[in-house]
């Protein structure tokens, strides 16, 4: 992996915001671009990881359905790093927790993700499990 690049705040910030937007409309294209080469996805207590772009693309191709309106991604950070709260819209039209990402940063953008698929962690970050919609 390459290693990480600490960037000014702004230029965090508007890397940061990129992405927010680009994961919660399922924009693949956007986050092509935001990806290094060899970005590794992985999503503990899930025992299955993803290397390279290609396969990062395909398993949010099939795993994150298209649409505005369907997530919301919450900043915030997780040991220092970058880090996201992803509510998804549920039958009652609220946002309830998902999961949390916490993003390695590099020079050529997010080169590592991890997804944590624990809800209960959400109270930990300060954040509540439901958001009204």
């Amino acid at each position: 992996m390459t290693a990480t690049f600490w960037r000014t705040s702004r230029e965090l910030q508007e890397s940061d915001d990129q992405y927010a937007k680009a994961f919660e409309q399922a924009d693949l294209a956007a986050l092509e671009g935001l990806l290094t080469q060899d970005i590794r996805w992985e999503m503990p207590p899930i025992p299955t990881w993803f290397n390279g772009r290609e396969n990062v693309l395909r398993l949010l191709a099939a795993k994150v359905a298209p649409g505005e309106g369907l997530r919301i991604m919450v900043e915030t950070s997780a040991n220092g790093q970058p880090a996201f709260a992803l509510y998804g819209r549920g039958r009652d039209g609220g946002f309830h927790a998902r999961y949390l990402q916490v993003l390695t940063l590099t020079r050529a953008g997010v080169s590592s993700v991890l997804a944590f698929h624990r809800a209960d962690l959400f109270p930990s970050f300060g954040l509540p499990i439901d958001r009204p919609a």
